[in-house]
């Protein structure tokens, strides 16, 4: 099960910092999105984050910054998916986007993975709550792994403590946390620990 974070639309004071502690706490991958934020400022966040840490970032914005941070991974937006430079990305690009209804699964082409919410209410967009039934996601997961071809699918939306354990259940890949980190900035690592430990704990009581 893939555990990743994605940022907190607001900026944060020492955010690059608490991104580094969150690497250091063994993060996989993190989302960088900050829908508005100039180049400029984007660029900064990104420079604050330890060089290390870089082929673990994946940009939401500002996509032409990563040949000159050596990132290599890059999400395209469900707006973006149809725009003649999303095509034009290099080789070796890691690439992610997004989706919300179950039938789009089925017309991804070019893409490593791809997030799919909201799975739940979400916990950092009041009124953007879930669509479809737990059922009807797992049904709908199964029917595509079906496929010959299919792309890992990440769960997002209203996931935390209490109900991290049921994405595996419902067939996804991994998923990804906003909200149950950022609700509360000071308690990011923490909070981005105990979700990864009950993950972890029951990935090993699984395997005895």
């Amino acid at each position: 099960m893939e555990l990743y974070v994605i940022a907190g639309p607001q900026p944060l004071p020492e955010e690059s910092r608490l991104i580094n502690k969150l690497f250091e706490a063994g993060l996989e991958v993190f989302h960088l999105r900050k829908p508005g934020m100039g180049r400029k400022k984007y660029a900064a966040l990104i420079a604050g984050i330890d060089v290390a840490w870089y082929d673990r970032i994946a940009l939401h914005q500002h996509h032409e910054l990563a040949a000159e941070f050596g990132v290599r991974r890059l999400h395209y937006p469900e707006q973006m998916r149809s725009e003649p430079r999303m095509r034009a990305y290099p080789d070796g690009t890691i690439r992610s986007t997004s989706v919300h209804d179950p039938d789009v699964l089925n017309v991804l082409h070019g893409f490593n993975y791809t997030f799919f919410g909201p799975v739940f209410d979400s916990l950092s967009k009041p009124g953007h709550n879930a669509r479809y039934r737990p059922a009807q996601l797992t049904a709908a997961l199964d029917e595509y792994r079906q496929k010959p071809e299919n792309t890992k699918v990440i769960a997002v939306g209203g996931i935390g403590l209490c109900n991290a354990l049921h994405i595996a259940e419902m067939g996804f890949d991994g998923l990804a946390l906003l909200g149950a980190v950022w609700s509360k900035p000071e308690q990011a690592v923490e909070n981005y620990r105990m979700i990864r430990n009950l993950i972890w704990n029951e990935a090993a009581t699984d395997y005895r």
